[in-house]
């Protein structure tokens, strides 16, 4: 059993680290997008005056 313990971490670090190599652009991409819509909400309620 102690021959796989090394087959194991690696896969389980493998999978966060690919995890975290796709998903962090995505989140950072959302933020980014998020932060525009709030500009233009905030612009078009000062253009309606409200």
């Amino acid at each position: 059993m102690m021959e796989f313990w090394p087959v194991i971490v690696v896969t389980i670090v493998g999978f966060f680290g690919l995890a975290a190599l796709l998903l962090i652009p995505v989140w950072k991409f959302l933020n980014k997008e998020e932060r525009v819509a709030e500009k233009l909400d905030e612009s078009h309620r000062d253009q309606n005056g409200k």
